[in-house]
């Protein structure tokens, strides 16, 4: 009898665990059959946010771009003070692209761009679609007319987006990915649907969240899956977006947005010198900032325009190690870039023309090298020229005909290498080959 009795329970036990397991699978299959069909007929449709051109007059249009040209181009920091960088900071689509300002403004006019009112504000957004190397995705840029100057008002990464009035939308071919995202006033995603092929599995996963559905995360089969797809309005609002643009298209003439020659009036030596005495010059900008705690060490620094702009910068050099450049524009004192020599430490020489030449000297070779400054302070070489000791055929302490010389990566000889770097080296009255043009450093005070 105790054994029939615990056979039951066991039974019905076994049976409570089975119904159970069977209403939790039919709740679960009711509720992606709830999600497909919300997404199916969910609204995916591209909003358009209309110009107000009571805001938007023709002179803000001329604001608006020259703001926006002067920004990617980098005539101007996004920020004068960066606390991820620690200096300004210079609106970049992809911070992997280094090289010349004409290399820069050329990889520039290849980008996709938007200018419509992504906001909702009415008044428009400059949108880039970028893709270099392995950096791809969309920066929407607002200017914002009070403070005069521009912003990232959100950045999206992938490739393949189309976008609407603050959405966008994405599609990976190659990975049958697919993404809707619609921002709310927070700039985050008020909206999030995402599609993708689970390959390994052999199925789709749909998860995301909407204004209707609380976030879900669901996999479908491959028939489910299949079917969203053939019903889901995603597609045709895609093809409804906005139509992009070329760098041309936007900006049209770009003569009219094209840097001014500046004057120098004298007020940066000023700002200069008070800061060099100790004066505090602006966010993240003090002398103390840069030599706190280093006691003994060389410290100079010499004033000179190294930019090209007309105004001369402040450079401070560290133990030949660390350099650091400040400019004074639009009435800020701001740490433009720092040059990092401490690997090699090579003697940095600031010639008349604002080039700056290097030289790297150890036992038997002599390695020069000539860079420019680009619009934010990189330094971009623009040639270099080389004498090293032919160690089979000379053993003498001074250079001559046997060893062996390049300029330009070519090689030439002896006197085809004193020829061709003249405007850069010379011979004094000692005998003392010297750097030709270059400016003095002076001692910190």
């Amino acid at each position: 009898m105790k054994i029939q009795v615990k056979r039951l329970l066991e039974t019905g036990i076994l049976l409570g665990v089975c119904v159970c397991f069977l209403i939790y699978w039919s709740n679960d299959q009711r509720a992606i059959e709830r999600i497909i069909q919300e997404i199916v007929e969910f609204d995916f449709s591209p909003r358009e946010y209309p110009i107000d051109y009571n805001k938007y007059t023709e002179e803000a249009d001329r604001v608006y771009r020259e703001a926006f040209y002067k920004c990617i181009t980098r005539q101007i920091p996004q920020e004068y003070y960066s606390e991820i960088f620690g200096r300004a900071y210079y609106y970049h689509p992809t911070l992997r692209f280094k090289g010349s300002d004409k290399a820069y403004l050329d990889f520039l006019k290849e980008l996709t761009y938007y200018y419509f009112d992504f906001t909702g504000d009415g008044l428009p957004e400059l949108i880039i679609d970028y893709n270099y190397e392995i950096a791809e995705g969309i920066d929407v840029l607002q200017y914002i007319p009070d403070e005069k100057r521009v912003e990232i008002y959100v950045g999206m990464y992938g490739e393949g987006f189309r976008l609407g009035g603050g959405q966008g939308y994405l599609y990976d071919d190659i990975l049958e990915d697919y993404k809707y995202v619609s921002f709310g006033e927070d700039k985050k995603y008020d909206e999030y649907v995402t599609l993708s092929h689970e390959r390994r599995d052999n199925a789709f996963l749909l998860s995301g969240y909407t204004n209707t559905l609380d976030y879900f995360k669901v996999e479908l089969s491959m028939e489910e899956g299949n079917h969203l797809l053939e019903s889901w309005g995603w597609f045709a609002a895609r093809e409804e977006t906005q139509t992009p643009l070329t760098f041309e298209q936007v900006f049209g003439d770009t003569s009219l947005y094209l840097p001014e020659q500046k004057k120098d009036d004298g007020s940066a030596l000023k700002i200069y010198e008070a800061f060099l005495s100790g004066e505090k010059g602006g966010e993240g900008v003090h002398i103390n900032d840069i030599i706190e705690g280093r006691n003994g060490s060389e410290i100079h620094y010499l004033v000179w325009d190294v930019s090209g702009d007309g105004i001369p910068e402040l450079l401070i050099n560290i133990d030949n190690e660390f350099f650091y450049i400040y400019k004074y524009e639009e009435e800020t004192l701001f740490l433009w870039n720092v040059w990092d020599n401490s690997r090699f430490n090579e003697d940095y020489y600031i010639l008349e023309n604002g080039n700056i030449l290097t030289v790297l000297v150890d036992r038997r070779r002599e390695l020069y090298m000539l860079y420019r400054p680009n619009s934010i302070g990189e330094l971009w070489m623009l040639l270099s020229f080389e004498r090293e000791k032919n160690k089979e055929k000379d053993f003498q302490s001074t250079f001559d005909e046997v060893d062996d010389y390049e300029f330009k990566s070519k090689e030439c000889t002896m006197e085809e290498w004193i020829e061709r770097t003249r405007d850069y080296l010379y011979t004094d009255a000692d005998g003392v080959e010297k750097v030709r043009g270059a400016a003095e450093w002076k001692e910190v005070p």
